[in-house]
């Protein structure tokens, strides 16, 4: 007899393949009311600034008159406009599935949609504003002591500096992940009990759950990251050729006046980022499954109340005994 497939349960321990099923079952069992909150929630926010930014670098490096000594400005600015670019958009994201993932374990699968995920987090607003805020600002300050130290050094000695810059790309490389993950699990920490977290005390959860669990975090995010990039690469790969096309024609003298390229590449090249950051959302489920599995193998809360209800119901054939 076929035994009906369970709903997903997040408070279990999870190894590296299991974070990667239960992501994709988690897709799958709500694929059209995930890409549905995404796509009204946080998709105009992530058309913005994909936006601004292709225009900006569109309009600026295909500029004739363009002065190529200032090309060292132009590199640290265009880093400075993709690094902004991504911290909202991820910061956005992370709001937004943080309140999907709350709705989804209050209602369970198929018995919400986006109305119920835009009241959840308009209800919560202030909390997950705050906490928003508060990552940011964590992560600019951090962003500015780093590029201080790697300027100051450059004035000195431009070998040394770019010493540092590279040695710094290297330390960014082991970091990354764990760090983006402990930042963007503090919007999930606040929601992880009954009672909702500040933030401070979010932060404090998130970072207790990472303790000790750092490289396991590295590996999982980075075959998630490297997933993703192909993916999203494959998604966005036709409007980014038909972009790389309109920058051809903008140095074409015979192609047509009437059609304004670099207006139709920027677009093109927008639309292109915005589908590819639509699909690095999956990144926040799976940091929201991977921390409550973190969560589960620090304090057994899910196994305890899994113990706890055996014996009460009549029934017990819904408990997944899978710990």
């Amino acid at each position: 007899m076929n035994q009906k497939e369970l709903p997903l349960k997040f408070e279990q321990i999870r190894a590296f393949g299991k974070v990667f099923s239960d992501t994709r079952k988690l897709i799958r069992e709500n694929f059209v009311v995930f890409f549905k909150t995404i796509l009204f929630l946080v998709g105009p926010v992530t058309l913005f600034t994909c936006t601004i930014h292709t225009f900006y670098e569109v309009n600026i490096i295909g500029d004739p008159d363009f002065d190529w000594d200032r090309i060292g400005s132009y590199v640290a600015s265009r880093t400075i406009y993709t690094q902004l670019r991504w911290i909202i958009n991820g910061l956005v994201t992370a709001m937004v599935v943080s309140h999907f993932i709350k709705v989804y374990k209050e209602k369970g699968p198929g018995k919400f949609d986006v109305n119920d995920v835009t009241k959840s987090l308009f209800s919560d607003f202030g909390g997950t504003a705050l906490t928003a805020i508060l990552v940011f600002v964590m992560v600019t300050l951090l962003s500015i002591v780093v590029a201080t130290l790697i300027y100051g050094v450059a004035e000195l000695s431009v070998g040394a500096g770019v010493f540092l810059l590279i040695v710094g790309y290297l330390v960014y490389f082991l970091v990354r992940f764990p760090f983006w993950y402990f930042m963007y699990s503090i919007f999930f920490a606040r929601h992880a009990d009954k009672e909702k977290r500040n933030p401070f005390s979010g932060m404090r959860l998130a970072a207790t759950v990472l303790s000790g669990n750092w490289w396991s975090t590295w590996v999982i995010f980075f075959c998630m990251w490297m997933l993703l990039a192909v993916l999203g690469t494959v998604i966005s790969l036709p409007a980014e050729i038909l972009a790389m096309l309109a920058q051809l024609s903008t140095f074409d003298p015979t192609s047509n006046t009437d059609v304004d390229w670099k207006l139709l590449e920027s677009i093109l090249t927008s639309l292109g980022e915005f589908a590819r950051t639509l699909i690095y959302s999956v990144f926040s489920a799976a940091i929201a499954l991977h921390f409550y599995s973190l969560k589960e193998k620090k304090d057994g809360k899910g196994t305890l109340e899994m113990l706890d209800q055996i014996g009460k119901n009549k029934d017990d054939d819904h408990i997944e005994l899978t710990y």
